[in-house]
């Protein structure tokens, strides 16, 4: 059987009373998910690694603790068997580990310098109907569940989303 580990990043805001999420567009497979990746040789013993790699290379133009830092969610989620997109449908036993984003400076600011179309925010209440929305965000909300309201923000208070 096939195994695959993967670190994901939750970013988490919240703008006139409704909470977002922030998610990367997956270019190869054209859905959107959370900013993440797989767990390389050398990182098994610390996903912490693997989230802090994934998020400097895919928030780009962003600055790790300048901009943002990540801290520990201590959630994990198993799924699986399931067919693997990126091994032709090879069935694969995912484990995936979550870490929080906490933005450093006011997340209006800092999210305006991302690149255009490759990120989106994405109101909570509406991603079971969204079908752009990649499997591995639904199944943590399956996870995680009204337990949600316990995952910390990225920023502390409301902030202004455009867009």
């Amino acid at each position: 059987m096939r195994h695959s580990d993967i670190a994901y990043v939750l970013i988490r805001l919240q703008s006139h009373g409704r909470d977002f999420l922030l998610l990367h567009r997956h270019a190869k497979w054209g859905d959107w998910s959370l900013v993440g990746g797989h767990v390389e040789p050398g990182e098994e013993d610390d996903w912490l690694i693997t989230a802090t790699r994934e998020a400097a290379e895919e928030m780009e133009p962003l600055k790790l603790r300048e901009d943002f830092d990540l801290e520990p969610l201590r959630i994990r989620v198993r799924w699986g068997p399931h067919p693997s997109r990126s091994a032709f449908g090879a069935p694969t036993e995912y484990r995936a580990e979550y870490f929080v984003l906490r933005f450093l400076r006011a997340p209006d600011d800092v999210l305006r310098r991302l690149p255009a179309g490759e990120f989106r925010l994405v109101a909570l209440d509406g991603i079971r109907d969204d079908d752009s929305v990649s499997f591995p965000v639904r199944k943590l909300l399956d996870h995680v569940g009204p337990e949600f309201d316990a995952i910390p923000k990225a920023w502390d208070g409301e902030v202004e989303l455009q867009g």
